[in-house]
């Protein structure tokens, strides 16, 4: 039976790229059949609306989300704007954007997931009330402070977006996970193996027991446990092993 790597992609973004998150589906279900079949590799999509049920949480509806989507688990997120920037929760302007700082503290620390961002473009021209204006300005906020940490992606339409994110993920997968490869989760698992045996062997052999265990015999001297505490020389075992017994 074949054994497949999963890796999971979050996808993070407000309720007005609806054609844009539908594409994701589309695009992955492409990649599963394709270049990550080939690498035994296999995309997991995470969406809020898909893998969230309903649920009390100490941080209201955005806790239960973040529960579901296990951001620090994943391997790439994926941000989608255009002229609305979100929903705010207990400790950000949005849903979107905590969701989206949450990956980027992660990978800072631990090297994932990846982020990835994409605008929509002409979203001035869409804008009709004052929360509209509102809310695209929060968008280009964010669009602003992101940029000096990485490379955002701009695109006009759904058709140009599904294009993009496949070309983008392909070429993630392609450099990341070369063929013939286990991957880079079997990479680590193997790892991981081998640093828990070399701790094993550490743990073993790194203390040498010179008296048994440590503790003072009533009456007695205190008993060196270990080489960390000192050492017998040989013309002295003899009389050690008389006073032991």
């Amino acid at each position: 039976m074949e054994t497949k790597n999963i890796l999971r992609l979050v996808l993070s973004s407000p309720g007005d790229v609806a054609a844009e998150r539908d594409a994701m589906a589309k695009v992955i279900d492409e990649l599963n059949h394709g270049v990550a079949k080939d690498r035994q590799l296999h995309l997991e999509l995470i969406r809020w609306e898909t893998d969230a049920a309903p649920d009390v949480h100490p941080d209201g509806p955005q806790g239960v989300i973040d529960a579901a989507l296990d951001i620090q688990n994943a391997e790439i997120v994926v941000g989608i704007f255009w002229k609305r920037f979100g929903t705010p929760t207990k400790n950000a302007a949005s849903g979107t954007e905590h969701e989206i700082r949450a990956a980027l503290k992660n990978f800072h620390a631990a090297g994932k997931p990846r982020v990835k961002i994409y605008f929509k473009k002409d979203a001035a021209r869409e804008l009709k009330t004052a929360d509209d204006h509102e809310q695209y300005s929060r968008v280009l906020r964010f669009r602003d402070e992101f940029a000096p940490q990485g490379l955002y992606w701009e695109f006009q339409d759904p058709p140009e977006f599904e294009s993009l994110v496949r070309r983008h993920l392909t070429q993630h997968l392609l450099d990341h996970f070369p063929a013939g490869s286990t991957g880079r989760t079997g990479r680590q698992d193997q790892k991981k193996l081998w640093r828990r045996y070399c701790q094993n062997l550490q743990q073993k052999f790194s203390t040498i027991h010179l008296f048994g265990e440590k503790r003072r015999e009533a009456g007695g001297p205190d008993r060196m446990a270990d080489v960390t505490q000192g050492f017998v020389a040989l013309h002295l075992q003899e009389a050690t092993r008389r006073w032991k017994n």
